[in-house]
């Protein structure tokens, strides 16, 4: 006998910074699945960083510096 458990979702929000000012790229529902190999395990998926981010640059006495990291 399966036993059923709710279906929970989650909202999301995707801010962005565009010419200074913070603006949402997106704002709904995430909804989550059941893998059928665990039984009442559910999943979503929140965050995808498509790339690496740059950290070479840093944030020195209010000017951005970029980071030497030569040995």
């Amino acid at each position: 006998m399966k036993i059923a458990t709710p279906k929970r979702n989650y909202h999301r929000v995707v801010t962005a910074n565009e010419q200074g000012k913070s603006v949402v790229r997106s704002d709904g529902e995430v909804e989550t699945y059941e893998f059928k190999s665990i039984p009442g395990y559910r999943h979503t998926l929140i965050w995808v960083n498509p790339s690496i981010p740059d950290i070479s640059f840093v944030l020195h006495e209010g000017k951005i510096a970029k980071l030497d990291i030569s040995a």
